[in-house]
């Protein structure tokens, strides 16, 4: 009777601790949850709205535009953005108008009454087109949003992103896809 207690609870134990380890793999290489803070991605994500950001993609696929993308800027602060500008892309917002590749962008995301003021690459970082492993990531809400506008985010290397996240998965009344 006694040896039988003991194998339960040690196969308790080992359950238990099997599932915490699971947890932390899941956590650390596959999925992690995220909690939208502030107003910069209005009227996509709003605060509170909650994601699953995808770990796992960043080692088997590529990142693509439009992706919603959580990455690690300085001082080890987390923001979430929208990938814009790919490697290679010329990009240039004019008359309120975001242009990639010398193509209007029709970004039916963002707050249309946002005004954008006209600048290129060349005037914000001094090239034409965005480097190799670099990203140009933006808000949705433009004119309150910190992003690759300002020198203080700047271009995101892809080492800095975490993951990508294109679906709401809470609260339920908002489980909706963000890519587009």
């Amino acid at each position: 009777m006694m040896k039988e207690h003991l194998n339960e609870t040690r196969e308790w134990v080992l359950t238990i601790i099997a599932t915490i380890i699971l947890i932390l793999v899941i956590r650390t290489y596959l999925f992690s949850p995220v909690i939208v803070e502030g107003d910069s991605m209005n009227p996509t994500l709003v605060e509170g709205d909650r994601l699953f950001i995808n770990k796992i993609g960043m080692y088997i696929g590529d990142i693509e535009r439009l992706d919603v993308v959580v990455f690690k800027g300085k001082n080890n602060t987390h923001y979430i953005k929208r990938v814009v500008g790919m490697p290679g892309d010329q990009l240039h917002f004019k008359n309120n108008h975001l242009y990639i590749n010398d193509q209007l962008v029709s970004e039916s995301y963002i707050i249309e009454d946002d005004y954008q003021r006209d600048m290129t690459l060349n005037t914000l970082y001094g090239f034409d087109k965005i480097p190799e492993d670099y990203y140009f990531v933006l808000g949705d809400n433009r004119s309150n949003s910190m992003d690759s506008r300002q020198r203080s985010i700047g271009l995101v290397h892809e080492s800095q992103i975490l993951g990508a996240s294109n679906v709401i998965v809470w609260p339920l009344n908002r489980i909706q896809d963000v890519k587009e």
